[in-house]
């Protein structure tokens, strides 16, 4: 069976948000009828996703009835979310849960009451700015 190669520092699986990469092997494959697949992403929003399929010792057009020897297959889907910190924030239970896909917008500093409490540090987070506590 084909050894297919390694893409975990391929730049598209490096700068996602999430990655989910399939790799098929087969010593052997026949289709006895070719599908005509397509792929669909129902979200709508900013998020960026690509997908891409490798086929290593497959032809661009599959024939039915024929045994294809020593193939693979991968898929590759990453995705870049325009709003992962109010997912993390949502998953930690930070914020409440909400249907809206916007992040929330970030208060202004001419909103912020002068004697405001400064904002809280997560547990185990360090400060990394030297001189400051």
């Amino acid at each position: 069976m084909p050894v297919l190669p390694d893409i975990r520092n391929d730049p598209d699986v490096e700068a996602a948000d999430i990655a989910i990469i399939a790799n098929i092997t087969a010593e052997s494959l026949r289709f006895d009828a070719i599908a005509n697949s397509t792929v669909e992403f129902l979200d709508k929003s900013k998020n960026q996703t690509i997908w891409q399929v490798e086929r290593f010792n497959l032809p661009d057009k599959l024939e039915p009835g024929v045994t294809y020897r020593n193939i693979g297959i991968r898929l590759k889907i990453t995705s870049r979310l325009a709003d992962i910190e109010r997912i993390v924030a949502e998953a930690l239970g930070e914020i409440p849960i909400t249907e809206n896909s916007e992040p929330p917008k970030a208060p202004s500093p001419a909103n912020t009451p002068v004697n405001a409490p400064p904002p809280a540090t997560p547990a185990g987070a360090t400060n990394s700015q030297k001189g400051k506590p």
